[in-house]
């Protein structure tokens, strides 16, 4: 699960940073658990800390704050989605019952056209549910995530005494031009920009690649707050059309049973 992966990462980061003061040896750290991009971004640390003696623990505490706030998004996303399920469920049960006392009051079930229909209804909420909300989320937040990768890998590795080609190799500078990601447009023009003047003359890029950080995180949490509305959208629109539907479905069974009867 994602926030048990998270949580391991950010022990993991931790023992790395309290082994410091201790002289630890790294390799009594373990093997690095992943979670998303701070997986990779942490077994790239280890392995410049082996060859190189050392490595910025300023820049640990950095992705430990990272992984807390992507651990929050997953618990508020896992939250939407077992809240769903959990109210689909409920509706879902009250129509069935509702079934169930009608047949037993009018003394004839409905007809099984009816009772296909209405379970056809609430297993296709149920199934699509959770894919309309990925396709959400991933439409959202494409390229977000690559983007804080590369930010993170150019400061970690940009005051390495690295070849600067071999840093914006790592950071994989180049293939942010392939992102599509509208809200990312000017960000990642600063992002290439950066890694120009870099390249070109230099540039020192602990501070500026941290102000860079800070702004990708809040388009980042931005995006997240519009994201769970939309999800609550898409949730009410589920359960108006799929249950809400199987119910009136119901209703229209039950009127022809009895004008059938009569």
């Amino acid at each position: 699960r994602p926030q048990q992966q998270g949580h391991r990462l950010n022990a993991w980061l931790q023992e790395w940073q309290l082994s410091h003061g201790q002289d630890k040896p790294l390799g009594q750290l373990g093997e690095v658990p992943q979670f998303k991009f701070f997986g990779v971004l942490a077994t790239q640390a280890l392995t410049h800390a082996r060859n190189f003696g050392s490595f910025p623990r300023e820049i640990l505490w950095e992705w430990r704050e990272g992984i807390n706030k992507e651990m929050q998004f997953e618990k508020k996303w896992a939250g939407l989605k077992h809240g769903g399920w959990a109210q689909f469920g409920l509706f879902s049960l009250i129509t069935w019952l509702f079934i169930w006392l009608t047949a037993d009051t009018i003394s004839a079930p409905l007809a099984n056209g009816v009772l296909t229909g209405v379970a056809g209804l609430q297993l296709s909420g149920l199934f699509l549910y959770w894919p309309l909300m990925s396709l959400l989320a991933h439409r959202r937040l494409s390229g977000m995530a690559a983007v804080l990768k590369t930010l993170y890998t150019l400061r970690s590795l940009g005051s390495a005494g690295l070849p600067s080609q071999q840093v914006l190799q790592a950071a994989e500078v180049s293939e942010l031009a392939t992102i599509k990601n509208t809200q990312l447009t000017v960000l990642i023009s600063r992002v290439q920009q950066m890694a120009r003047l870099y390249q070109q003359q230099g540039v020192p890029l602990s501070k500026e690649t941290l102000l860079l950080i800070q702004e990708a995180w809040f388009l980042r949490e931005e995006s997240l707050t519009r994201l769970v509305k939309l999800a609550d959208h898409v949730r009410l629109g589920v359960l108006l059309i799929f249950f809400g539907g199987a119910y009136f479905l119901f209703l229209i069974g039950l009127i022809q049973q009895l004008l059938s009867q009569n």
